[in-house]
């Protein structure tokens, strides 16, 4: 189980390509079967727009050629957008080039084998961000029409890696999350929330989840559903300083509870990431202040109340700056074997880099597992199905940054060796891998010096 869970809903599916090339399959010397590259750009590219009012096609939306492996299956997805670097200059994971169109920001939610992305898109520099969903029923395999989250509603601010609009999903009830033009820090404003009851074809807004009035700035979201509930928590000043704040819907985001501030004094620009756990109970991993070390709470009441558990990683890493880097969280086993992982990060210098942790008492103490990555790996995700993890990061590779993927068959013991899924001479950036029934489903976004961003993902069997 990992931190992004909901019950199913139907969607109508966009039929890829795959079953064709089936018959053209060749075996590798490896014994790896592989499907050779296949050509989609027509048909299936003409029955991707042709329900799609005209309005709302992007110029910049195309098809790439469609290439299948096993274990890994890459998926025909080019949402390009631009994140250019100068001349001989490399984006470097730690920070984003400035995006000027394309992707430019990316959700993912999952549970069994119905997926939902919410991708906030550019289509040319001057032009105002705008979101839209996409549902898989089948693990991420077919995709439905686009639909567009915020016609009509306040347009997205600065929508960007490390701080992207959330999505979740409780069956055919969807919400999406995102910042709004304020008076906060670079123009930063509001929280606005969508909500769907048809599996994301059709939305309307929803209540603010923010209970404080204020117009300063609401951030560094996450979203999750279970059994009718969607829980959300996030970053602003109430009080005079920046703050992790908690909200609930018991009525798919019509209202909202009344905020709990989890912790008062936190990092000012790292994301925040729920998981639920058995029962009632809920992880929310944050990033601290002083030290700049990640730390946990825990709800064992649907979020009622909170109770801060200490830091996941001892560090001591006291820096007078925000990194942007949350972490992940992910669960394993049942009952009394049950274990909650994490991977975080931390800029101390002697032991800069991703660190895997496993906890076996509700994350009260936390044991020390491997380095995943080199010294500058650092934004990381983290799935789970049954025993099974898999960790996906950015790492700078030379002079561009690249996305790794390792995986572990017994929670977290022992690690296959990193893979890396990106394309060579891009810079791929902030993966997320989550957990379908059938697939594991990586995504990340990918620029080079000349092509815009676009949405990447890949398929783990």
């Amino acid at each position: 189980m990992n931190r992004r869970e909901s019950r199913v809903a139907l969607a109508s599916p966009l039929r890829c390509a795959v079953s064709r090339c089936a018959a053209q399959m060749v075996h590798a010397a490896d014994g790896v079967q592989v499907m050779p590259e296949v050509s989609v750009t027509g048909t299936l590219e003409k029955e991707l727009l042709k329900e799609r009012p005209a309005a709302a096609v992007h110029s910049s939306w195309s098809l790439k050629p469609l290439w299948c492996a096993l274990p890994f299956v890459l998926l025909p997805c080019a949402l390009h957008a631009a994140t250019p670097t100068m001349h001989g200059e490399a984006a470097h994971p730690s920070m984003d080039a400035g995006v000027a169109r394309g992707v430019l920001s990316l959700d993912v939610y999952a549970n069994g084998n119905t997926v939902d992305v919410l991708t906030g898109e550019r289509s040319a520099a001057a032009a105002p961000a705008t979101l839209w969903h996409r549902r898989s029923i089948d693990g991420g395999i077919n995709w439905s029409q686009p639909a567009r989250v915020d016609e009509g509603l306040p347009t997205p601010h600065e929508p960007q890696r490390s701080n992207d609009p959330q999505i979740a999903a409780d069956g055919r009830n969807l919400i999406a999350v995102w910042g709004s033009a304020g008076r906060g820090f670079r123009g930063a404003g509001p929280m606005v929330a969508a909500v769907s009851s048809d599996g994301g074809r059709t939305w309307r807004r929803g209540a603010n989840p923010a209970d404080d009035d204020r117009h300063d700035g609401h951030a560094f979201s996450d979203l999750t559903a279970r059994n009718g509930r969607f829980h959300l928590t996030w970053l602003d000043s109430r009080g005079g300083a920046q703050g992790v704040r908690y909200a609930r819907s018991d009525d798919r985001g019509a209202s909202w509870s009344m905020n709990t501030t989890v912790k008062s004094g936190s990092c000012e620009c790292c994301w925040n990431t729920l998981l639920p756990a058995r029962g009632r109970s809920m992880y929310l991993l944050f990033r601290n202040k002083a030290p700049r070390d990640m730390g946990l709470a825990m709800s064992r009441d649907e979020g009622a109340s909170w109770k801060t558990q200490g830091a996941v990683g001892v560090f001591n890493w006291q820096i007078e700056a925000c990194p942007h880097t949350g972490g992940a969280l992910a669960l394993t086993g049942q009952g009394p074997l049950e274990r909650l992982h994490a991977v975080v990060w931390t800029g101390k210098s002697e032991i800069r880099g991703l660190h895997f942790l496993t906890s076996v008492d509700a994350g009260s103490t936390w044991i020390s597992g491997v380095r995943l990555g080199g010294e500058y790996a650092q934004r990381a995700d983290l799935a789970a199905r049954g025993d099974e993890l898999v960790a996906v990061w950015d790492e700078s590779v030379g002079q561009h940054a690249a996305v790794f993927v390792a995986r572990s068959r017994n929670s977290g013991k022992e690690w296959s060796k990193p893979l890396k899924l990106s394309s060579e001479n891009a810079n791929g950036i902030y993966p997320r891998v989550v957990a379908a029934s059938s697939n594991i489903l990586v995504l990340w976004t990918e620029a080079s010096a000349t092509e815009s961003s676009k949405l990447r993902m890949v398929l783990l069997k």
